[in-house]
Parts: structure tokens; sequence; C-alpha cells
């Protein structure tokens, strides 16, 4: 018995680094004193940028955010820097980062998905999520 539960001890390990290795790509990839302009999806308050970079990552529709590190504020983007006409501005006090430098495994069980482009993955109770439309999104079909 104790043969496997060290097994599974190293599992629990190894998965916490490799969940580490790839929060350290994503911060290291933040690009300081940027803000994509012109591609807003959706903003979202109090969130830290790890929560803002969770948010991004459960909607297909996020490609990239920005994060105003002083109001504790998140923009999510349909665009990157690359896909987009838009402009990545040079902005004090701003935070730049691509969806791509984020490990999936933030997300859990959202991880893979199948919504769509104007849904959000959002996790349930016992292990379950479910695909709604984002609010975003309702926002726009409300008015």
């Amino acid at each position: 018995m104790a043969r496997f539960s060290g097994y599974w001890l190293v599992v629990v390990f190894y998965s916490l680094a490799m969940a580490s290795k790839s929060l350290k790509e994503g911060y290291d990839n933040l690009q300081w004193g940027k803000r994509l302009l012109g591609s807003l999806l959706t903003t979202i308050a109090q969130v830290s940028p790890l929560d803002c970079a969770e948010e991004c990552l459960v909607r297909p529709g996020c490609l990239s955010f920005n994060y105003r590190r002083a109001a504790i504020f998140c923009e999510l983007n349909y665009e990157n820097d690359s896909s987009s006409d838009t402009n990545l501005t040079e902005e004090n006090g701003w935070i730049f980062s691509l969806r791509e430098n984020w490990p999936m495994e933030l997300t859990g069980l959202c991880k893979e998905p199948t919504c769509s482009l104007n849904e959000k993955c959002e996790r349930k109770a016992f292990g379950e999520f479910n695909c709604t439309i984002a609010r975003e999104l309702m926002n726009l079909i409300n008015k």
C-alpha cells in the first residue's frame, strides 16, 4: 500500500511541477507597458492577472488580454497582436498577454471544452462543465 501511495505522490508532484513551469512561461511572456486596442471582447473587474488569464482560456473567442494593475481590471480581446489591424500600444500601467502563453490546465475540466466561439466553459459541481453563451454576448443579444 505504501508503494502505491508513493507512486501517486510522485504523479501529483510531477503534475504540479509541469503546471508551475507553464505558469512561469505565462508570467515570463507578459508584455509590460503594452495594451492592445480596438478588439475588446469584455471587461472584468477585481481579478488578478492569473484570473484574467483563466477567463481568457475558458472563452474560445478570446485570443489575448490586457490587465491594468492599478485598477485591478481585465480586458479580454478577440484578437492577438499579430492577427489584429489595431495597435499594440505603449501604455504605462498596463500588461498585455497572449492566450497561447498560458496552460489550459488552469481551467480544470475546461481544458478540452467543445464550446463554440460565442460560448464560455463553466465548471460545475461533481467534475462536470458546460458551455454557456458568454455574458458579453448575452448583453449584445438583449439590446
